[in-house]
């Protein structure tokens, strides 16, 4: 035992050095979300600025911000660079459930066996395209299946343990609260926990300890956001399942992205292999990763093999199994998305293992796998920022800033000296061929009542955009009054940022 901890801690020591050496090597992060959101929803709730602005980073600007409000305290302390290091090493965190499911899994496994299967799930392509960002899916992934060794602990006694099923529980329900794409999987695991007790009763205890932790969490961590949103705009999840709770701030059905959604059944029985073949069915990054589809021999294998797998280890894999696919159905309907997944693809070359009973073909699949990954490019800043200084913006003291079209550009406002608020007139949640009354009734009261200067935020490519939705609240950039954006957290190829002033008409 004590041996095995030394090896779970070098190993989980050599996979922060070596993702936080990685991410450094990736450069500074500028990822879309970040530049539309991330930073901005922090700031915004650190500032109390709920009713200042209005939908500045457009349909995310209702998202919960607690997830984010860590790293903007972190981005004001650290450049661009040691942040996308530090966010690395906290990543690589991941490998600690991982080695310690290897262990459990595959107890008979060579421990160089399980060691290629932890570095084949560390080697997914999302867990390395986002190595350094802000996204946080690779740390909610590590979080869940914290949640699921807890369960185990708790389920392995004679009697089931309390508090680590409510630990457990609360690792999950953490996990929906912080960011509801991660719903799926975490209900999804949740289903699957009962299958670790040894008996009906020890089942029907682990399941009630684990959802009230579960619900607890869950409370504790969404519920304040939630009761914000529904004071202020009649949905606990604006704009989110709009139709379920009515009124006309947005089109109905707008804040639903139904480009990754299966059309179809076959589609649908098809797409574990669309990460390998056709990344655009999934991702809105080119992608190759045969980790979905390894997940889904495995679990083949799993019923193949069920009797030749011994009761420890069959349990734990039942519970993965289930949990997974239960996930992976929820999943589908909902988001479609490939990166949300990142969980599966993490444990999937272990569940190989574990379901082969090590088996040469296994590790060659999970060699072939990792060969043949290709991570998704998520975007790099072309240069490094000093801490907390990404802008440099100077505007008129009392300024308001307009925001069109649907680029991500509200990173600019917490470092914007002079902001009055900032309204946005356009966005991924309505423009000209989707309306959005309520927002663009409150939008023209705020425009209407502001006394002093006003700027319009916009990309390069965007005037033939931007100026006939400013004609439609009567306002009209002022002629040669342009000026260029200075940061460096924008991606190559990006075009740059301007502010422009503004006039009525």
């Amino acid at each position: 035992m004590r041996s095995e901890a030394g090896v779970n801690w070098i190993g989980v020591s050599l996979a922060c050095a070596g993702c936080g050496l990685a991410a450094l090597a990736f450069g500074p992060d500028a990822n879309w979300d970040l530049r539309n959101y991330h930073l901005y929803v922090a700031w915004a709730w650190l500032e109390d600025r709920a009713t200042t602005d209005l939908a500045a980073a457009q349909a995310q600007s209702w998202f919960n911000p607690l997830p984010w409000i860590p790293h903007f305290v972190a981005f004001q302390h650290l450049g661009g660079a040691a942040l996308a290091a530090c966010i690395g090493a906290l990543q690589g965190l991941c490998a600690a459930p991982l080695l310690a499911l290897a262990a459990r899994l595959a107890p008979d496994c060579a421990l160089a066996a399980r060691m290629l299967a932890v570095a084949g799930g560390l080697t997914a392509a999302t867990f390395l395209g986002q190595l350094g960002a802000s996204y946080g899916d690779a740390l909610l992934a590590g979080i869940a299946l914290g949640g699921v060794l807890l369960a185990h602990d708790a389920a392995a006694r004679e009697r089931v343990d309390p508090r680590r099923a409510l630990a457990a529980g609360a690792l999950l329900g953490a996990v929906a609260a912080l960011k509801l794409s991660h719903a799926p999987v975490a209900l999804g695991l949740c289903f699957g926990l009962p299958l670790l007790a040894a008996d009906r009763r020890a089942a029907w205890q682990l399941t009630a300890w684990c959802g009230a932790g579960a619900l607890a969490a869950f409370v504790l961590l969404a519920g304040p956001w939630a009761l914000t949103l529904w004071r202020d705009w009649g949905n606990p999840v604006f704009p989110q399942f709009d139709a379920l709770f009515g009124g006309d701030w947005i089109t109905q059905g707008a804040a639903r992205d139904l480009r990754f959604v299966p059309g179809s059944a076959t589609e649908a029985l098809s797409r574990p292999l669309a990460p390998l073949l056709d990344w655009r069915a999934t991702s809105d990054y080119r992608i190759r990763d045969a980790r979905l589809l390894l997940l889904a021999v495995a679990i083949g294998v799993l019923a193949w093999r069920w009797r030749a797998i011994a009761p420890g280890p069959r349990r734990l894999l039942a519970a993965l199994s289930t949990g997974f696919a239960v996930a992976y159905l929820l999943w589908l309907p909902l988001f479609g998305y490939h990166r949300y997944l990142v969980a599966l693809e993490l444990a999937a070359p272990l569940m190989l293992l574990a379901a082969s009973g090590g088996h040469r073909l296994a590790l060659a699949a999970i060699v072939l796998c990792v060969l043949s990954t290709n991570p998704p490019n998520h975007e790099r800043a072309t240069r490094d920022w000093p801490a907390g200084a990404p802008v440099q913006v100077a505007l008129t003291p009392g300024s308001l800033v307009v925001m069109t079209g649907d680029r991500p550009t509200s990173f600019v406002l917490p470092f914007a000296q002079g902001l009055a608020s900032a309204v946005r007139i356009e966005s991924n949640l309505w423009d000209a061929s989707r309306p959005a009354p309520g927002l663009q009734r409150r939008a023209a009261a705020r425009l209407a009542a502001h006394d002093g200067p006003m700027v319009v935020l916009l990309q390069a490519d965007d005037p033939a955009q931007t100026d006939p939705a400013l004609a439609a609240y009567r306002l009209a950039r002022v002629p040669d009054r342009c000026t260029q954006v200075a940061t460096p957290m924008l991606p190559a190829g990006e075009p740059p940022l301007w502010l422009c002033e503004l006039a009525r008409r």
